[in-house]
């Protein structure tokens, strides 16, 4: 009866949208929890997106919306409202047209991790290493067969420099304004996902590192490749990898040393 209620309420898009704001959350644990009326609460699901400004839609709005040779929902999770329709993660979508899904409440990456799909179409996280695998095509194929000897080399440097911080570093097919930035590999949580289950005192044994993709196409990363070596090629990355944890929404390992490090590249530049 309740849920009746609900449906009935979301037919009037202002009063629902006001109701969504304050009980949104409870519907959205129902979401993860009650599996029985999943496909109902699903719809009642409502959230920004990338092309939607400050209003809230639904998913069956999203799929009206979508591309034609579009199959998959894609969504991005953060906590940073201000900052995530701004997330490096989401060039290559904004650059094909795409709009993404975001999920800005701290429960969000819990509950979608556990939807995924919605009728036909597969729901992805673009907080993952995989979500722009169905994107890239011959494009990215034909990239990968033109990796040069020096762009191998620098990612070699890179992983003996953050062996200790990062999984895997990668050549991006995602990014195009952005030198760098970090995602979760396929089958691991996102950081955020991680911050909250140690919140809950459900911390891992064995710290779960994050990959490192790279745009080679970018003109700090093409300086970085001709440097090669030395303490500003050092300290330089060391900057460029906290710089992504600090749009991730993350603190430097060592505020201190990022201050440093920073300084250091100022002074040599000024």
């Amino acid at each position: 009866k309740i849920l009746d209620e609900f449906i009935k309420l979301a037919k009037n898009k202002e009063k629902y949208t006001k109701f969504y704001q304050e009980f949104g959350k409870p519907i959205k644990e129902g979401l993860y929890q009650d599996f029985t009326n999943r496909d109902i609460l699903i719809d009642l699901v409502r959230f920004k997106t990338t092309n939607s400004d400050n209003g809230l839609i639904s998913f069956k709005e999203y799929v009206k919306n979508m591309n034609k040779d579009q199959d998959t929902i894609y969504y991005i999770t953060g906590t940073d409202k201000k900052t995530l329709k701004y997330s490096p993660l989401l060039e290559v979508y904004k650059k094909k047209g795409i709009e993404v899904c975001l999920f800005e409440d701290e429960i969000d990456d819990i509950v979608f991790t556990g939807v995924r799909e919605y009728k036909k179409y597969k729901l992805k996280s673009v907080n993952h290493s995989d979500a722009a695998d169905s994107l890239d095509g011959d494009e990215k194929k034909s990239e990968d067969k033109k990796q040069s000897g020096k762009i191998k080399k620098f990612i070699k440097n890179l992983k003996n420099l953050l062996d200790n911080n990062v999984k895997d570093i990668k050549v991006s097919s995602r990014l195009t304004d952005s030198p760098c930035c970090l995602v979760a590999d396929q089958n691991d949580p996102t950081a955020q996902m991680q911050q909250m289950m140690e919140a809950m005192g459900q911390k891992s044994n064995e710290k779960i590192k994050p990959i490192m993709e790279i745009n080679p196409k970018h003109k700090i990363i093409k300086k970085l490749i001709k440097l090669g070596k030395g303490k500003v090629f050092t300290d330089s990355i060391r900057l460029l990898y906290d710089q992504t944890l600090i749009i991730e929404g993350l603190k430097p390992d060592n505020p201190l040393d990022f201050a440093k490090r920073l300084n250091e590249v100022l002074n040599k530049s000024l």
